[in-house]
This record gives C-alpha cells, structure tokens and sequence, in this order.
C-alpha cells in the first residue's frame, strides 16, 4: 500500500462542516463538533501509458510522472498516474464534510514538481485497472507544489 494519509475535517452542516462527534441538541436536531479524521488507504496501483493493457495494483510502488511533451506534434507521452481509493468516514446526519487534506511522500527531492489530484467518475478494481481501462477524472484536479 502507498505511504498516504487523507484527513477529512467534520463538523456542523449549517457551517459547512462535517462531524463524526455527533450530540443531540436540545431541540431534537444533531449537534455536529469539528473533528480531523483519518481515512486508510483502501486500494491503490499505478496506471502506465507505455503498457497500456497493464494492471500494476500489486506494485509496492505507485509511479508518477507527467510525461513528456513532443514540440513537432505536441503530444504528451510516456505519464504514469497513480489510483488510490480512501475508505470514507461515516458522515452523521445534520453533518457535511468541510475539508479533506492528502498527504503525500516521495524519497526522492523532487522540488519544482507538481501534483494534481483529480476524483475519479466510476468505480475501479486494484487488480484490473489499466491506462486503457482507468476511469475518467471528474471536476477539477487541485495541485500542489513541492
């Protein structure tokens, strides 16, 4: 399994938030407190554009890499994406998630590079998934820099 960690912020709907803490109001409605917590990695693998009919979910590694990009034709070859599905928090009635945190870890130093992270359309199998078969991103990726 890949070295990551998501935190999902929870706590009162009304405010935009999301609780796994969840108490009765006196009125009868639920009563959400802010709390952190953390979703285990569920399933991953890494998906390879060069071998595209290959499943790579029992890799100890997830690769990633961005590919390269031809000035003659200006296509993008040779990236590597990695799939990682979280196991989602309970969410109590009255409550909403307010903010979800990845926290990835590379060995090697990688300053400059830049990671975007997308969710997925539809469902996907650790052991199946290729490049010809991974599942379309949905909505905007959120990037981050190192």
């Amino acid at each position: 399994m890949a070295v990551l960690t998501l935190a999902f912020v929870l706590g009162p709907q009304a405010a935009g938030l999301v609780s796994a803490d969840v108490d009765l109001a006196a009125d009868g409605t639920t009563a959400c407190q802010e709390i952190t917590v953390q979703a285990p990695v569920e399933a991953d693998a890494w998906v390879d554009e060069g071998s595209p009919a290959s499943n790579k979910g029992a890799d100890s590694i997830l690769n990633v890499d961005g590919g390269s990009l031809n000035a003659e034709t200006a296509v993008v070859s040779g990236r590597d994406r990695a799939l990682v599905r979280f196991r989602m928090p309970s969410v109590p009635a009255g409550c909403v998630v307010a903010s979800a945190r990845l926290h990835l870890f590379s060995p090697e130093d990688n300053v400059g590079s830049r990671a975007e992270v997308t969710r997925l359309g539809s469902s996907w199998s650790e052991n199946a998934v290729t490049w010809d078969s991974q599942p379309e991103a949905i909505g905007p990726g959120v990037s981050s820099w190192s």
